[in-house]
C-alpha cells in the first residue's frame, strides 16, 4: 500500500474551501447590490398608492391602512418604513420597528389584519 503524503490531501481541501468562500462572497455582494423594492400587501392584494398618492419609500409620510379587521398606521421616514400603531391584539407589527432596503430578509407582518410589508 502506498503511503499518501499530507500535502497532497491539504491542497485539494484548501482549494475547495477557497472556492466556497469566493462563491459565498459573490452571492452576498450580488444580494447587496440588487435594488430592493418595497412591497406592501394586505389580504393578498398589493398596495401601490394611498389616498391617490403612490407609495414612495423616499418620501416621508404617514398613512393608515384599514382592513375589515382593523387598522395599521404606517410611517415612512428617511427611506425606512414601520407600523406606528395598530389595533391588533399583540402589536407584533408595531414592535418590529423600522425596516429599510438595507434590512436583510426582514419583514413586518400583522397577521390579524393580513398586512405584510417587505423589501424584496
Amino acid at each position: 500500500m502506498k503511503a499518501t503524503n499530507k500535502k497532497s490531501k491539504v491542497i485539494p481541501i484548501a482549494f475547495c474551501l477557497a472556492a466556497a468562500v469566493v462563491a459565498t462572497s459573490a452571492l452576498i455582494l450580488n444580494r447587496m447590490n440588487t435594488e430592493s423594492v418595497l412591497h406592501i400587501t394586505q389580504d393578498g392584494r398589493e398596495i401601490f398608492e394611498v389616498d391617490g398618492e403612490v407609495i414612495d419609500i423616499n418620501v416621508n409620510r404617514d398613512f393608515i391602512l384599514v382592513s375589515d379587521d382593523g387598522f395599521n398606521e404606517i410611517e415612512i421616514k428617511d427611506g425606512q418604513i414601520r407600523v406606528v400603531n395598530s389595533n391588533c391584539p399583540d402589536k407584533t407589527c408595531v414592535n418590529c420597528g423600522f425596516i429599510s432596503k438595507n434590512s436583510f430578509n426582514k419583514i413586518i407582518a400583522c397577521i390579524p389584519h393580513g398586512l405584510i410589508i417587505e423589501f424584496r
